[in-house]
């Protein structure tokens, strides 16, 4: 995979960011929520205990609750805004679709509504009857209406025509009641009957009984009162007065419910707010929902038909006294916080305050919000892709500068060319050029040397080689001359020192396999180095050596046979180097983590430049020598016991021309690291 595409799906990391977000607004709503819903259930809580001391009125009497009721069922009243015109129809009744109720079936069926302004109560039948009988009021269709108050009695009215038009009703004497206007109308499927009463002579109790009469003398009735003898159900309506002590108490963008024990809408005032329209457009609201809306199924809000809530969600709170619940609608995201309180009311009496308030200005917020972070995340995604892409190009293009440099640099002609670009910057891509020139670098000395060994080697063979060969020809020339016994010697110390050189040449391999074969063990380097420096003060002279070791000792773990012989090496350097009247020193110190060795001798200095090849094999400083052969292999060995030892080795010039110095740095009390 190509670095740009690394860096591409390394820049979708960015897409987090939104949901990142996205989730501490989730967070943010939800204490919204939580602080909406606490502070609507403290509003109910007070407004309930302010209805507590309110005229709740005749709709909450314990009459209309006594289980043992054998009344008929109530109607409920709706509110009607504007005087309806009594015509026997009931489009200007304003009213939702649906509010007709219905009563039997087959068809002898009748639809029902009622409804009720400041000064009077509305009642409108649906009749479907496919056989209406007009004639005498004893003999065709009738409708009986029932009203009356509690304390004082029912009264009856019948309502029966001669033709469709304006109906005149008469009580059961054939009285008229003035007042009262009533107008039937046919339709399609039978007849519809509008009536309107007095609401002060209405009094709290109605009901209806619609009598179906045959022509071959047989009736049906059909009502809300299940025969002539039953009492009127409860007019059950929305009381203004109940309206007022809520209004009262209303809460800014609130709806304010009272319920009785049986879901009839006793008062409502009040009305959600507005639904905040979001500047962001549909499929992104959808989209904000989906990220910051929370997931919890919640129920739609209980239904409303004919006047009566459905008490299902609230079964709890009739129970407990106090609950809280949250719905939400089921064609869009808004969700209503319903905080509901039972009035305590005289038993069997139960009324239910039901304050509901929806969550749209916190909706609108946090969408906003949403909005507004996802398309700056978008941008930021964007553009951090874009950076990153542009940053590959380049990071891509200084990599491959470095590359075909790299590839570069060994010519045809076998030369190493150790420049490369980048190595002044300041990066890790800075960094790398540099390492791989120091490597090339190293490497070209490396093929130097090796390009020098054979000059080496013939400079290091060519004399006692030539030493041998001279005196056995001069031997020959004169085997019994006086000079003979000169030319055999020459010719064995030749010999030996071709011997010397194959041995030395040998030694490296020969320390490679003690080390391979050595093993571990815990030694005080100061006691080998003290060991040691006895040694060689007994074999020279030991006014010219000094000794330096710390208090206590100096734990190491390794060999130290091999440490003996490192320091042997090291030795031996210096008494080469070191003229008649120099001095050598040998001195040990612990630190921290290492034990640190140090050989100085005064004398000549390294030469400048030298630097780590001096522990090369076969690298030696000395010139003109004509001693025992050095092929610069003790300095080799030094350092690759030093890094069996897991330390490393170094030299370096002393200050003001006095010599050179030798630092073995190996770990303090550590383990072998190889």
């Amino acid at each position: 995979m190509r670095l740009s595409s690394r860096f591409l799906l390394v820049s979708l990391v960015t897409l987090l960011l939104p949901w990142a977000g996205c989730q501490y607004l989730r967070d943010v709503e939800t204490a919204l929520r939580q602080g909406q819903a606490d502070a609507l259930a403290a509003s109910a809580s007070a407004i309930a205990a302010g209805l507590v001391t309110a005229d709740l009125g005749p709709l909450l009497s314990p009459e209309r609750f006594d289980p043992q009721r054998t009344e008929a069922p109530d109607v409920y009243a709706h509110s009607v805004k504007r005087r309806p015109v009594i015509d026997g129809f009931v489009d200007d009744w304003g009213l939702e679709p649906g509010f007709l109720r219905p009563l039997g079936q087959g068809d002898f069926r009748v639809n029902y509504a009622a409804a009720r302004d400041k000064g009077s109560v509305y009642l409108y039948l649906e009749v479907v009857d496919n056989d209406v009988v007009y004639g005498e009021p004893d003999r065709s269709d009738q409708v009986r209406l029932r009203v009356g108050f509690t304390e004082a009695g029912s009264r009856d009215l019948i309502f029966t025509t001669r033709a469709p038009g304006t109906v005149i009703p008469v009580t059961p004497m054939g009285d008229r009641r003035p007042g009262v206007e009533g107008s039937w109308q046919p339709t399609s499927t039978g007849y519809g009957l509008e009536i309107r009463l007095p609401a002060g002579w209405v009094g709290d109790r109605l009901g209806f009984l619609v009598t179906d009469y045959r022509r071959d003398g047989a009736r049906r009735m059909l009502g809300t009162l299940p025969d002539l003898a039953s009492e009127p159900g409860w007019l059950v309506y929305r009381s203004p007065g109940l309206e007022h002590a809520l209004s009262r108490s209303a809460l800014p963008g609130a709806r304010l419910k009272l319920v009785d024990g049986l879901g009839y809408v006793l008062a409502d005032t009040g009305a959600p707010a507005a639904q905040s329209a979001l500047g962001s457009s549909h499929i992104m609201r959808k989209l904000v929902r989906l990220a910051v809306g929370d997931d919890e199924r919640l129920n739609p809000p209980p239904g409303l038909s004919w006047g009566r809530l459905d008490l299902s969600p609230y079964q709890e709170v009739l129970a407990s006294g106090k609950g809280d619940r949250r719905f939400r609608s089921a064609t869009s995201a808004r969700v209503t916080l319903a905080s509901a309180r039972r009035l305590e009311v005289r038993s069997p009496a139960r009324a239910l305050l039901i304050v509901e308030q929806d969550t749209d200005a916190i909706l609108s917020a946090t969408d906003r919000a949403a909005s507004r972070l996802v398309t700056a995340s978008f941008v930021a995604s964007i553009s951090a892709v874009v950076l990153l892409l542009a940053f590959a190009g380049w990071l891509s293009w200084r990599i491959g500068r470095l590359s075909s440099a790299a590839s570069r640099a060994l010519t045809g002609a076998g030369e190493i060319r150790p420049s490369l670009p980048e190595g002044r910057s300041a990066d890790e891509l800075g960094e790398l050029s540099r390492n791989f020139s120091r490597l090339l670098g190293r490497v070209a000395e490396y093929n130097t040397y090796l390009k020098t060994l054979g000059q080496k080697l013939t400079h290091e063979l060519r004399t006692p080689m030539a030493v041998v060969l001279t005196s056995l020809e001069n031997l020959q020339a004169d085997p019994a001359g006086p000079e003979a016994r000169v030319y055999l010697r020459r010719a064995q110390e030749g010999l030996h020192r071709l011997q010397a050189m194959v041995s030395a040449l040998g030694a490296a391999t020969r320390v490679e396999q003690a080390m391979a074969g050595a093993e571990d063990e815990l030694f005080d380097l100061g006691a080998v180095a003290d060991e040691l420096f006895r040694a060689y003060s007994e074999t020279h002279s030991s006014s010219r050596m000094e000794l330096d070791l710390p208090e206590g000792a100096c734990p190491v773990k390794g060999s130290p046979e091999l440490i003996a012989q490192m320091l042997d090496k090291l030795f031996e350097n210096a008494l080469d180097f070191c003229p008649p009247d120099g001095r050598i020193r040998l001195s040990l110190e612990k630190n921290a983590e290492t034990c640190r060795l140090r050989v100085a001798n005064t004398g000549s200095r390294l030469t400048e430049g030298l630097g780590d090849q001096l522990f090369e094999s076969l690298v030696s400083a000395r010139e003109g020598e004509t001693g025992p052969p050095h092929l610069g292999l003790g300095l080799y060995i030094a350092r690759l016991i030093a890094h069996h030892h897991g330390g490393d080795i170094s030299a370096r010039n002393l200050p003001e021309d006095k010599g050179v110095e030798f630092i073995v740095e190996i770990p303090f009390g550590t383990a072998s690291t190889s």
